[in-house]
């Protein structure tokens, strides 16, 4: 599942490597998936009416789902600078909306993170292209992402690169749930008097 690595000439100063992989370089994700989190809850906030999950609680689901997601055929883009990933991106394969025609697939860049010591500093541009191509070399020509509300840096710096803003998804209050039984069936309740 390897792809082709990206020209040296192409290479922000200081990477070593921009490289296609699958399920094996999950593990070395996870320093840089716990900077994503605390980005994100700081920029969330309360929006989300629940509490944020520890760093390790996070990467411990997460590392499930982008399991997950690599073996349905999703893939990573990590980019690395010396003996560390100083960015990645791991990319879904979904199936293409139903409303427009564009294609059987499409890509979607499911989590994109560059480490702080390397960002602005073309990192983040040089991922995309390789997201980009590997994308084009398997035939899909669309792709999307969601940025969480709050991060605004991530979204000027996708709208600089060409993404159009094309959803919003709202998150709406918890409700209580009820405890039912289940049809056809009495549950007894004691009572605490």
């Amino acid at each position: 599942m390897t792809g082709q690595p990206a020209s040296h000439e192409s290479l922000p100063d200081g990477l070593t490597g921009l490289t296609v992989r699958g399920v094996e370089i999950i593990d070395a994700l996870a320093d840089l998936y716990g900077e994503l989190h605390v980005v994100q809850v700081e920029a969330v906030g309360e929006r989300l009416h629940a509490p944020a999950r520890t760093v390790a609680d996070a990467w411990a689901q997460r590392r499930e789902t982008y399991r997950q997601w690599l073996e349905a055929g999703g893939f990573v883009v990590a980019a690395e600078g010396g003996d560390d990933i100083a960015a990645f991106a791991i990319v879904g394969i979904t199936s293409g909306y139903a409303g427009w025609d564009v294609g059987a697939a499409l890509g979607e860049v499911k989590d994109f993170v560059v480490g702080r010591a390397w960002r602005r500093r073309g990192v983040g541009r040089a991922l995309l292209g390789v997201v980009a191509s590997e994308l084009a070399d398997r035939g899909i020509a669309h792709w999307r992402l969601n940025v969480v509300v709050g991060n605004d840096d991530a979204v000027a710096f996708y709208r600089r690169e060409g993404f159009d803003l094309t959803a919003v998804t709202l998150t709406g209050p918890p409700r209580t749930v009820m405890q039912r039984s289940p049809p056809g069936r009495t549950e007894a309740r004691g009572s605490d008097g």
